[in-house]
């Protein structure tokens, strides 16, 4: 599942008075869809192949949304628990899965199920970031449309493919989001900095293993680097190919060069004993 997350601190906070804006109506919400999937279109050169449905979902009812199947991922985040304490990533007195389940809870702001098709977005009303949030989670459903994004067999792969694919999907979101957000006012890109961090000010960082902020944000922001370079390689045909091919390993994301000149993997033998 494609996830966005706000990227706020409770230190960037401005001391600000903000209203709530009323609850988006049925239509208001479908007019601003149907604009940002325009846009999301004219950006990516594709066209949605069927309609999407986008739901909004206020404090609470999101949380319920997101984390419904959280607990499946319990023994997974076990097993890095053990990883991350042997390695002094975390101390061992933390549990990475409260620690995941509230960073989770406050800091993520969408998602997109390409298993389901289900595109969820934290907010009642179409705010200015909200829209910017709609338009990073159409960017996945239109991908999914073309590319398929439902590949739970990466996920059992020895190598790194899973990360260079989330890389590749979160890097293009970012990127469209990102060319979304340039066509607000600045009054509107003001407001939609303010959500942001407010929505952040939910979770003390502090509290919060460094090495999870790490491994969430890694897709995100060395994705939308690698996604830069491709395009900037090839076009949209070399950014079809990330999808079609993804990087295999950690080293292809972190340095976009090494995936286009087709640098994989080096072999190391397993230490023998003396």
């Amino acid at each position: 599942r494609s996830e966005r997350s706000s990227s706020a601190d409770d230190a960037d906070l401005p001391p600000v008075t903000t209203t709530v804006p009323d609850p988006a109506t049925p239509a208001e919400t479908e007019a601003v869809v149907s604009e940002i999937s325009e846009f999301v279109e004219r950006e990516q050169g594709l066209s949605f192949l069927q309609p999407v449905d986008v739901e909004l979902l206020g404090e609470g009812a999101f949380q319920d949304r997101l984390l419904a199947d959280f607990d499946e991922d319990v023994d997974e985040l076990r097993q890095a628990e053990h990883l991350y304490t042997a390695l002094g990533l975390v101390e061992p007195e933390v549990d990475l899965v409260e620690s995941m389940r509230a960073l989770l809870g406050a800091g993520v702001v969408g998602f997109y199920d390409p298993e389901t098709g289900e595109l969820v977005v934290r907010g009642a009303s179409v705010t200015p970031y909200v829209r910017t949030t709609i338009a990073h989670e159409l960017t996945h459903a239109l991908d999914d449309q073309h590319h398929d994004l439902d590949r739970p067999e990466y996920d059992e792969s020895p190598d790194e493919i899973a990360f260079g694919f989330s890389a590749v999907v979160e890097g293009n979101a970012r990127r469209i989001e990102s060319a979304y957000r340039d066509t607000l006012s600045p009054e509107e890109q003001e407001s939609a900095a303010t959500e942001e961090l407010m929505l952040g000010a939910g979770i003390d960082i502090g509290d919060v293993p460094l090495v999870l902020l790490e491994v969430m944000g890694a897709p995100y922001l060395l994705g939308q680097n690698l996604v830069d370079d491709l395009i900037a390689e090839g076009g949209d045909a070399q950014l079809a190919a990330g999808f079609a091919e993804p990087p295999r390993t950690s080293e292809q994301v972190i340095d976009p060069e090494a995936f286009i000149d087709g640098e994989g993997a080096i072999d190391v033998p397993h230490p023998q004993p003396s």
